[in-house]
């Protein structure tokens, strides 16, 4: 019998586009219009699900994850927003000095913590890089062997992986309710061993982006 605290996935694909601006490019209303002007253009797409925004906590960062309904729809919209330049790619490519970095993948089973119903405040997006499936399922493996303390962390929402879809990668995005109930989960004793589990599986260092929580909007403008 399964757990009740394990999600069942999502289905359709999944993109994190990562931003990172050099000092002195980012504001707040550069953020503001770059939320703005993507939702206006999200929102025209079939297959569009969804679009969550999280501001990096270090200066300069922010990202985005959008949800299509299927990858033949995420494609058509990639090639129709390459012709026309107003792809986020395009867009974050017109500012000097920015660092871009995409994961497209599926969702695979996670967890939920005793707050799933709260709003988030506080995520992580831990991009793990391994040879193949095989390795992106051992770390996958990894984190669900972990779910039998964390899924009662006070504060923690959900830990909610993907899988790449070149099976190269493995990305998880666990959010909490706060900073706070994020800072009392990394003291836990048992954390540096799921850590270790899953670093079994690299091929090179693990990439985190810790962020505030924005604001999230679906394909009906909720």
């Amino acid at each position: 019998m399964q757990a009740p605290w394990i999600t069942e996935p999502e289905g359709g694909v999944f993109v994190f586009d990562t931003v990172v601006l050099r000092e002195g490019v980012f504001t707040e209303e550069l953020l503001e219009a770059v939320i703005d002007e993507t939702l206006r253009d999200y929102l025209r797409q079939p297959g569009f699900v969804s679009a969550r925004y999280y501001e990096g906590v270090e200066k300069g960062t922010f990202v985005t994850r959008l949800h299509w309904a299927d990858e033949e729809r995420w494609r058509s919209y990639q090639e129709a927003a390459g012709r026309s330049g107003t792809a986020l790619e395009e867009r974050i490519g017109q500012l000097k000095g920015a660092r871009h970095t995409v994961f497209v993948g599926e969702q695979v089973a996670g967890f939920a913590g005793p707050d799933a119903d709260e709003k988030p405040g506080y995520s992580v997006v831990t991009t793990r890089h391994v040879a193949d499936r095989e390795g992106a399922f051992g770390v996958h493996r990894a984190l669900m062997k972990t779910a039998e303390w964390k899924h009662s962390c006070a504060g923690l929402i959900a830990a909610t992986p993907y899988i790449s879809l070149d099976g190269r990668s493995f990305l998880n995005n666990p959010t909490w309710v706060d900073q706070e109930a994020f800072d009392s989960y990394v003291a836990q004793p048992g954390l540096a061993s799921g850590i270790a589990d899953a670093a079994v599986h690299e091929v090179a260092p693990r990439t985190e982006t810790f962020c505030r929580f924005l604001q999230e909007v679906g394909a009906g403008g909720e």
